[in-house]
């Protein structure tokens, strides 16, 4: 960074990383840096972009001079697809790096960049309430296949107003929509008990539910037909 000049700064996809923000759908095969001087270039290692700049969206991280999260998720949005913008836009949120109308006015001052619609779109939809990368990336696929807006981490108690736990979605006040990662319950069989005991008291409750996992979101058609069935039930 110091032998490109002090105009240089870590930008799109590294500024991201820099941030801590999941790297899922990222491009990571250069380093991304901008400067508001001189040439944009590009060799197998770094990809230099000429750029203008408003101060409040420069920041430091770890001494590295960088664009601030709401920049590095609008660039990364532009440079990437809408579904990047929003498991970004969410992760940032969700760790509050930013404030969600920092995050619109960032990707609305920027409207003349490539694949602005995308990035504005994202930063509309994005949820702070979404807990990994499979929670963001199941919101966009139910949306896009206009399901219901789901509420997210909500609460369920039983009749008995005793606590059955928190989901990760929940539709129409019906229908729970789980996302499960890989390592969520654990291997052991008494984790995996519990699970089951939970999904029936949430039965119980007469609640439908519907289990996705990392290949169901490969799948966007058949798992938001199971999810309509389960809607449907």
């Amino acid at each position: 960074m110091e032998r490109m000049g002090p105009k240089t700064f870590v930008s799109h996809h590294s500024a991201a990383v820099l941030h801590g923000l999941p790297t899922w759908g990222l491009d990571l095969r250069r380093v991304q840096v901008s400067r508001t001087s001189g040439r944009a270039r590009s060799d197998s290692v770094v990809e230099v972009h000429r750029t203008s700049i408003e101060a409040d969206e420069l920041t430091e991280v770890d001494g590295l001079r960088a664009v601030a999260p709401a920049r590095a998720v609008a660039e990364s949005a532009c440079g990437s697809s809408y579904e990047v913008g929003v498991v970004l836009g969410d992760a940032a949120l969700h760790q509050q790096l930013v404030a969600p109308e920092l995050l619109i006015a960032t990707a609305d001052r920027h409207t003349y960049w490539n694949g602005s619609p995308a990035a504005r779109a994202a930063a509309r939809f994005a949820n702070g309430l979404s807990e990994s990368v499979g929670e963001s990336r199941l919101r966009v696929l139910m949306a896009n296949a206009g399901l219901p807006a789901p509420a997210l981490q909500v609460e369920i108690h039983d009749r008995n107003h005793r606590r059955i736990g928190r989901v990760d979605f929940l539709l129409l006040g019906r229908l729970i929509v789980e996302f499960d990662g890989a390592q969520k319950y654990g291997d052991s069989a008494d984790a995996v008990l519990a699970e089951k005991w939970r999904e029936d008291r949430l039965r119980a409750c007469g609640h439908q539910v519907v289990r996705t996992g990392w290949a169901d979101l490969d799948r966007p058609r058949a798992t938001a037909e199971r999810i309509r069935a389960g809607l449907n039930a």
